[in-house]
């Protein structure tokens, strides 16, 4: 950085005297449409700032700066401009030299992690991103130089733009895995809607682009009438903020020439209607086992949205869209969980700038199922348009909406960035109690009106039909006048109102609760600080520890364990043992099967993402957080989950179809990567996560799962429960004895007279290097390539041995950074972790990364030279300061007392007896580090006779 140029600007701002005023005071508000709690001002220059200062949150500050251009404003030779300039912010910039993130110096000084900046850019703006731990006016000062630099002082010279080229192409080919999926999106946006790029030939584009032109839409759109600044959090004083803001950002000048922003929603609004099809090949075996599937999408525009309405009205329109897409949404997922072979999803649409009045309507099926699919779908939006909404189904729904809503104006930096970035850019009014608003239009609404709000949309039909087909298809059958007949025969006038299932979702009758007796429970000795435990008289042992915070008021944390995992079970049963849970839950519990278990969770408040068992290599058990309020229903569920699985064999064709399902939609080479690595090092802490699933899945005998299941979940007596959190031991322990004390312990027999476990993996000798061939539904010219050094554990293990290996792996992953940032590589996916993999036993230090081919060899070698002066102890000291900050911060008090992390802690004390981490010693050992500690770990770890190495490319 240019030392003396930013002395000279901090000592400037510092010494500004009082006489820039508060010019926000005589600026006129609609208090509608501005909570006046919100400084906000406007330059002469069209520069804007929102300032909004929270009393009740932890010290700091979240700073944003908005530039109004994104992919929107770029011509058909512009593309990824928007974003390649975001990408520019982080090299050289006119005051920082070696880039903002790579000056680790200056970093240090303002106590500021490189991960608290960062940046992004969508379809309307670009938002740079700075976060504060404290008003810290060096802090805000850099922050404030940094942006200046961006909006006019970014380094864009062919040099420049050839360091990130590469890059940006490496993050395009991110999703390679997906690949086709993700281009035959792209192309239909771009058919379909304004604003949306033609990818065609966008790898050529972004090969070819000069740095000339990348510069002139610099200058185009970089101006200070199209820029902002939000800040959010505690502020120390706001009026030193606000004249720095004049200081810095009121010289700033705009070009002469007039942009041309596009309107997108007119543009779109203004078209006819449109039919578009893809055609698409499938080549891989996921595509062929899921009947080669195809995608309908229906987009449906409500007539009054290009009509002007004033803020207020269109606010509670975007309300009634809301609720409308919710309504339709959840009448489609009923139907849909009973039939495997199509699934349909109704949303506002995320195409164009707005969402205004905009929906989507996606129906995914197998070729062969595509017409019933589209007559029992069709048939629901018939059903709705002619009948409306059903009154205790519109309550519901209001609920679920009111429920997400904040309690209150809370006192939270994230929420007021969001509300005020809506204002900023997407005209949403933010008036004073805006959540009091919602609340109260929401409760108040009428079935008449959001029905009017359905019918004017659905009533017209689709505008527009987008399609995703197999290349053999039948153009006879797919083409625009047979698919609307077909939607139109579906329309059956004589339908009659749509009937809510009566359904009971709970998970015991009430005689079946009052059967159970109180078992009684003893009090047991306990050799830890502020722990309670008890013994219930079926053996399952208790482990207390209440620990109330105020953000996580009312929730219980829990983990329910046994020390019994698959490795208990034969080599060849270990697949059926580790699914065993994820076929439990497919097939149902007690009277519930999957659907409605499913339907249980929704509608819960604190467990609607679910809770299940799970069966790990070592252990096996249950865990989650519930609110006090719905306890009883997590301990009826436990009961059931325990004593009452239904067969696995009812699941688990289901099972295997929606693995197939969500592997087709997230196929990614790093999981791939991560599955070879596994199998190299037979390494078993974790299922796989790439294609490699596929094959495991063929080695599952549900039988075998629900006997191995049965054995474990059927012994009470082998499992402890700990608990933390908000809770009072004498309100909860009447209720654990009732249910947990009434857990069963089966007669074992065979294999689960095994107090030894029957399957250890072995690590096989090292170094070991392998090429794999990539998987067959890769189309990617990139080399995945990772290296692990591996070392079992000894006499050192122990949490600062864990924290060594942890630091150690953050030091090469920020050198490596340094490389990608310093040479003109093209990496954008890599990183390295170091840790102690648990269920292992083992310490792993792990670096992935992906390249171009022609860069492997360079690569390694820098690689290879980075692990060898660490080794020699080169090490830089304000790198080793930065990371040694981020696990003071990682390790906090505030971090390891929180009720989770004491639950983990209690959970390895109790399953492995390893040592309870406590902050104060933490703290003390991370200051107590140097770089000849880090230098003993690394020569200590990474050995060539613990590296494992693994190369996965194209055949």
């Amino acid at each position: 950085m240019k030392i003396h140029t930013y002395l000279w600007f901090v000592i400037c701002l510092l010494s500004i005297q009082s006489s820039y005023s508060q010019v926000i005071e005589n600026i006129k508000r609609d208090s509608l449409q501005l909570d006046t709690s919100i400084h906000y001002n406007v330059l002469d220059n069209g520069f804007s700032y929102y300032l909004k200062p929270l009393n009740n949150v932890d010290s700091g500050l979240k700073l944003r700066f908005i530039v109004k251009v994104g992919w929107k404003d770029e011509k058909p030779d512009e593309t990824n401009f928007a974003h390649a300039i975001e990408h520019l912010a982080f090299r050289a910039t006119e005051n920082f030299d070696e880039g903002i993130k790579s000056n680790y110096k200056l970093l240090k000084s303002i106590e500021i992690d490189a991960n608290a900046i960062g940046a992004n850019t969508n379809t309307i703006w670009t938002s740079y991103n700075f976060d504060t731990q404290a008003d810290q006016k060096e802090a805000i000062t850099t922050a404030f130089l940094w942006f200046k630099d961006i909006a006019d002082g970014l380094m864009i010279s062919k040099r420049t733009v050839e360091q990130e080229r590469g890059v940006l192409i490496q993050e395009y080919r991110g999703g390679d895995g997906n690949r086709t999926n993700y281009m035959n999106e792209k192309s239909l946006s771009h058919q379909l809607f304004p604003c949306h790029p033609n990818l065609k030939n966008f790898l050529k584009h972004m090969n070819q682009f000069s740095s000339d032109d990348l510069k002139q839409f610099y200058h185009e759109w970089y101006r200070p009438d199209q820029m902002s600044i939000i800040i959010t959090g505690n502020f120390e004083d706001i009026d030193q903020i606000e004249r720095e803001i004049i200081s810095v950002f009121s010289p700033l000048k705009n070009p002469d020439n007039r942009l041309n922003s596009h309107n997108c929603d007119s543009e779109y609004y203004a078209n006819s209607s449109k039919f578009v099809a893809v055609e698409t090949s499938f080549k891989d075996s996921i595509s062929k086992v899921l009947g080669n599937p195809i995608t309908m999408n229906f987009f449906y525009q409500n007539p009054l949205s290009t009509v002007e309405l004033n803020p207020q009205e269109k606010f509670f329109n975007a309300i009634k869209d809301d609720l409308f897409a919710r309504l339709l949404r959840d009448r489609l997922k009923n139907n849909s969980r009973t039939n495997n072979k199509y699934s349909a999803h109704f949303n506002l649409s995320r195409k164009v700038d707005r969402n205004a009045g905009l929906f989507r309507l996606s129906i995914n099926s197998e070729y062969d199922h595509f017409q019933n699919a589209l007559k029992e779908t069709f048939s629901l939006v018939n059903q709705l348009h002619l009948h409306g909404v059903v009154k205790e189904e519109l309550e519901l729904i209001k609920k679920e909406m009111l429920d997400q809503l904040p309690n209150g104006l809370k006192d939270s930096k994230d929420y007021w960035l969001e509300q005020i970035q809506k204002y900023a850019l997407k005209d949403e009014i933010l008036p004073p109690k805006k959540i009091e608003l919602t609340r109260r239009y929401i409760k108040d609404l009428s079935a008449k009106e959001l029905n009017n709000r359905i019918r004017q949309t659905l009533s017209l039909g689709p505008k527009d039909i987008a399609l995703v087909l197999p290349a053999d298809y039948n153009m006879e059958i797919f083409n625009e006048k047979n698919l609307r007949n077909i939607i139109n025969n579906s329309s059956d006038k004589n339908i009659g109102k749509y009937k809510m299932e009566a359904e009971n979702l709970s998970l015991m009758s009430s005689d079946e609760i009052n059967s159970f007796i109180s078992k009684g429970y003893t009090k047991l000795n306990s050799n830890a600080e502020k722990v309670i435990r008890y013994r219930l008289n079926n053996g399952l042992k208790l482990t207390f520890m209440p620990s109330p915070t105020e953000k996580e008021n009312g929730k219980i944390f829990f983990h329910g364990f046994s020390k019994k995992g698959a490795e208990y079970f034969k080599e060849q049963h270990y697949y059926s043992a580790v699914y065993a849970p994820f076929l439990i839950r497919e097939s149902g519990i007690g009277s519930l099967n999957n659907v409605n278990l499913a339907r249980f969770f929704e509608s819960t408040e604190s467990m609607y993402l679910g809770i299940s068992p799970y069966i790990n290599l070592k252990n096996s058990g249950i865990k989650g957080k519930v609110s006090k309020a719905e306890f009883e229903k997590l301990l009826q569920l436990i009961y059931l989950f325990f004593n009452k699985p239904n067969q696995a064999i009812i699941g688990f064709d289901n099972w295997k179809r929606n693995q197939l399902k969500y592997l087709n939609r997230s196929k990614n080479g790093i999981n791939d990567l991560l599955d070879a690595m596994a199998n190299l090092t037979e390494d078993y802490s974790a299922l796989p996560y790439g294609v490699e699933k596929i094959n495991t899945m063929h080695k599952v005998n549900p039988d075998q799962s629900f006997h191995i299941y049965k054995e474990i979940f059927g012994n009470a007596e082998d499992f402890e429960f700990i608990f933390t959190g908000d809770f009072e031991i004498e309100s909860i322990l009447p209720l654990l004895d009732k249910y947990l004390g009434n857990l069963s312990n089966l007669q074992q027999s065979g294999s689960a007279k095994n107090t030894c476990p029957t399957f250890i993996p072995e690590l096989p000798e090292a170094p070991l290097f392998e090429r794999i061939d990539l998987p067959d539904s890769y189309s990617t010219e990139n080399v995945y390539y990772n290296l692990k050094y591996i070392r079992q554990k000894d006499q050192n293990n122990n949490w600062k041995e864990k924290l060594r290996i942890q630091i150690l792996g953050k030091i090469i992953n920020r050198i490596l950074n340094d490389l990608r940032t310093k040479n003109k590589l093209s990496l954008y996916f890599y990183g390295v972790a170091g840790g102690y993999n648990e269920l292992m036993d083992r310490y792993e230090i792990n670096l992935r990364l992906v390249c171009e081919p022609k860069e492997l060899d360079f690569i390694l070698q820098r690689v290879k030279e980075i692990i060898s002066d660490i080794k020699k102890g080169n090490i830089s000291s304000d790198i080793f300061e930065l990371i040694k900050n981020q696990f003071r911060e990682k390790y906090s008090s505030n971090i390891l007392n929180h009720p989770k992390s004491e639950l983990e802690n209690l959970f390895l004390k109790n399953l492995n007896d390893q040592q309870i981490i406590i902050a104060e010693e933490v703290q003390k050992f991370i200051n107590s580090l140097c770089i000849e500690d880090l230098t003993k770990t690394a020569n200590q770890y990474l050995e060539e006779e613990s590296k494992y190495e693994l190369l996965m490319a194209q055949k």
